[in-house]
């Protein structure tokens, strides 16, 4: 399979049959798989990606519930909770919240405690907000 390589690196055709074009424009050897979503990088197809869903501000306190029992980290958060080490505003924020905020103290304080990396956060928020 061949593709239509603009000079940017876009993919304007992929054929299996070339036909003759002018410079800059050039064809070149491709897996059979490729589409014109895909890039060329100069030496390969770089393969399209969906780009990343935005991770949402909040969510509401019933799909951060849930998401973190779908995740299997809502016992540990309220395990968590129970320990005296963790300082008392932790637990009231706890108690008193109506939306979980990605970027709240609370979440900063409990999400290393639950071995949960920005990323694992931003996944759970990302599911969370899907729940209705």
């Amino acid at each position: 399979m061949k593709a239509l390589i603009e000079p940017t690196g876009r993919i304007a055709q992929v054929s299996a049959e070339p036909f003759p074009v002018a410079k800059p424009l050039l064809w070149v050897e491709v897996p059979d798989d490729t589409t014109t979503a895909d890039t060329w990088d100069g030496e390969k197809v770089v393969k399209y990606t969906d780009p990343p869903a935005p991770v949402p501000a909040t969510v509401t306190r019933y799909q951060g519930i849930a998401a973190l029992k779908a995740a299997g980290l809502y016992d540990q958060v309220i395990a968590l909770l129970d320990d005296p080490e963790v300082p008392q505003d932790a637990r009231d924020r706890w108690e008193h919240l109506t939306v979980f905020e990605r970027d709240s103290q609370l979440i900063a304080q409990l999400a290393p405690k639950l071995g949960q990396s920005d990323t694992d956060l931003d996944n759970l928020f990302i599911s969370a907000e899907q729940i209705e």
